[in-house]
C-alpha cells in the first residue's frame, strides 16, 4: 500500500487566534489608552448570546485607532458622528472576540494602572464562570452575571 494511504488523517482545523508581537513600550502604550480612553468590560454584543470580554478604545484621532488597528490586526473603527455641534466626529475601536481579548489583556496587565482591577477580574474568572460546551446551570449562570456586576461596578 502506499505511504499517503496509511498516513492518519488530518487534524480538525481549529480556529487560530493570531498572537501579535508587541514591543514591552506599545503594550505599556496601548494600556495607556485603554486606562484613558477606553473600557474593559463583559456585554453581549449579539442577541442570544451570553456577556462576552470586550475592549474599547474611543478617541477623537483616527490615527491613534488606526495604529491599535494595525497592530492588533482585529476588528474595526466605527465613526461616531457629534451631537452636538462643540463636539468633534470621534472613532471607536473594538475588539468583541473572547479569545483576542483575553490575549490583549495578558499581553498589557502588567502596564495598566486604572483598569489594572478588570483585566484581572476578566482574566482569572471569565473561564471559570464560562462553560466551553456553552450550557449554563443555573449555579453557573448566576456566577456569570455576579462577574458581569463586579465588573460594570468597576467602570463606574
Amino acid at each position: 500500500m502506499d505511504a499517503e494511504f496509511n498516513s492518519p488523517p488530518p487534524p480538525p482545523v481549529l480556529m487560530h487566534i493570531q498572537e501579535y508581537i508587541l514591543t514591552e513600550t506599545e503594550k505599556a502604550y496601548l494600556a495607556g489608552l485603554i486606562d484613558g480612553e477606553g473600557t474593559i468590560t463583559l456585554t453581549i454584543s449579539n442577541k442570544g448570546q451570553m456577556p462576552q470580554p470586550q475592549l474599547f478604545i474611543s478617541n477623537t484621532n483616527l490615527g491613534v485607532l488606526e495604529w491599535v488597528k494595525q497592530k492588533l490586526g482585529c476588528e474595526s473603527i466605527i465613526k461616531k458622528n457629534p451631537r452636538k455641534p462643540n463636539h468633534k466626529v470621534s472613532y471607536a475601536w473594538q475588539i468583541n472576540r473572547a479569545g483576542k481579548v483575553m490575549f490583549v489583556l495578558s499581553e498589557i496587565k502588567d502596564y495598566l494602572i486604572i483598569k489594572k482591577s478588570q483585566a484581572l477580574l476578566i482574566l482569572d474568572e471569565y473561564k471559570k464562570v464560562t462553560p466551553r460546551n456553552g450550557k449554563y446551570s443555573k449555579e453557573m449562570l448566576n456566577k456569570k452575571i455576579a462577574l458581569v456586576n463586579k465588573i460594570k461596578s468597576l467602570n463606574l
